[in-house]
C-alpha cells in the first residue's frame, strides 16, 4: 500500500512544483490544479478503502435485502458517468429477489464492480445486467481483459491495461480485490471471464454443484 501511494504523491508533487516555479505548460494553473485534485482524490480513496478493509466484517448485519433496490441505488450513482460515455444499460431478470446478507458490504461489492464496468467499457457500448435468485450477471461489451492479467484480476493493485479511462473515477487496482474480499465475507463467489464480445462478471449467491468452478477466474 505504501509503495502504491508513492505514485500519486510523486505526481501531485511534480504538478505543484511545476506550477510553483512556473515551468512551461505548468504555468496554466487553471488546467493543472484539477489534475492535482485527481491525484489527491486517488490517494484519499485508496486510504479509505484500506482502512475500511481493516474493520469490515467484524460485525456483519445480516438481514433480508431486496437486491433490485440495491442495484438501482448503486447504478444511479453512475448515471452521469454513463451519460458522459454514452453507454446503454439494460437491466433484466427477476425484480423481487431477496437474500439474507449485509446490505452495506453487498452494496460495496456492486459499487466496485460498476466502477470498473463504467471505467473500462468503450464509448457508446452497452452494459447488460441480469438478476436471478442465484446470481447477479453483468456484461460490458467491446472490451477484454488481457489474458496475462485475468488470472490475477482479484489481486491487490492489479488493474486492466485498457485504453479507456474516465478521470472522474479513480482506479488504483483495489476495486476487484475489495469486491472479492467482501464476497468471501458474505459467503458469495465472484467470477470474471472474457467472452467473444465483452467481459462477464458474476456475483453468485446460490449455485448448483455442477456450476461450481465455471469461468476463467474464480475467488472461493
Amino acid at each position: 500500500s505504501s509503495h502504491q501511494l508513492k505514485t500519486p504523491i510523486a505526481a501531485a508533487l511534480l504538478l505543484v512544483d511545476g506550477m510553483t516555479n512556473k515551468i512551461g505548460r505548468y504555468q496554466d494553473t487553471e488546467a493543472y490544479l484539477p489534475k492535482v485534485k485527481e491525484q489527491l482524490l486517488s490517494m484519499k480513496k485508496m486510504v479509505e478503502d484500506i482502512l475500511y478493509l481493516n474493520h469490515c466484517g467484524e460485525n456483519l448485519d445480516i438481514q433480508e435485502v431486496a437486491l433490485q433496490k440495491v442495484l438501482e441505488t448503486q447504478l444511479a450513482g453512475y448515471r452521469i458517468a454513463i451519460a458522459d460515455r454514452q453507454l446503454t444499460v439494460h437491466v433484466e431478470g427477476e425484480k423481487h429477489v431477496v437474500i439474507d446478507t449485509d446490505e452495506t458490504l453487498f452494496a460495496q461489492i456492486i459499487d466496485n464492480i460498476f466502477s470498473n464496468v463504467v471505467h473500462y467499457t468503450p464509448q457508446g457500448k452497452s452494459v447488460q445486467i441480469m438478476l436471478t435468485a442465484q446470481e447477479l450477471w453483468i456484461k460490458n461489451t467491446g472490451t477484454q481483459i488481457d489474458v496475462d492479467i485475468l488470472p490475477h484480476i482479484f489481486d491487490p493493485f492489479v488493474s486492466g491495461n485498457h485504453d479507456q479511462t474516465d478521470t472522474n473515477i479513480n482506479h488504483h487496482g483495489l476495486g476487484l480485490y475489495i469486491a472479492a474480499y467482501y464476497a468471501r465475507k458474505l459467503g458469495m463467489r465472484l467470477n470474471i471471464s472474457n467472452q467473444a464480445d465483452g467481459v462477464v462478471t458474476r456475483i453468485i449467491f446460490r449455485e448448483s454443484e455442477e456450476d461450481y468452478g465455471k469461468g476463467s477466474t474464480v475467488i472461493n
